[in-house]
């Protein structure tokens, strides 16, 4: 394969650090959904700034040390444009 760069933009990606549940696996491999991020409230506001965006999981791996918090983080690839509304 080879690389051409181009126009295209990519809105980039998502790391999440997440407490692991083995009950619970992370959804590779299905399609986008929407994904809403909520900031925390400022000082002196009354919502935190919001992101809109379509989203899908990429990758995830797992953490299992011993006698320490079961962790896994997870790569969420943003597909499309972000939508920001600010904080109020």
């Amino acid at each position: 394969k080879t690389f051409f760069p181009s126009d295209l933009k990519t809105a980039g990606q998502l790391t999440l650090q997440l407490l692991y549940d083995p009950d619970d696996e992370v959804p590779i491999d299905q399609p986008a959904e929407e994904v809403t991020v909520t900031f925390p409230i400022p000082v002196g506001g009354s919502a935190g700034a919001t992101e809109v965006f379509q989203g899908f999981f990429i990758s995830a791996g797992r953490a299992i040390p011993l006698e320490d918090r079961m962790t896994c983080t997870a790569v969420l690839q943003i597909s499309g444009e972000p939508v920001l509304t600010p904080s109020s």
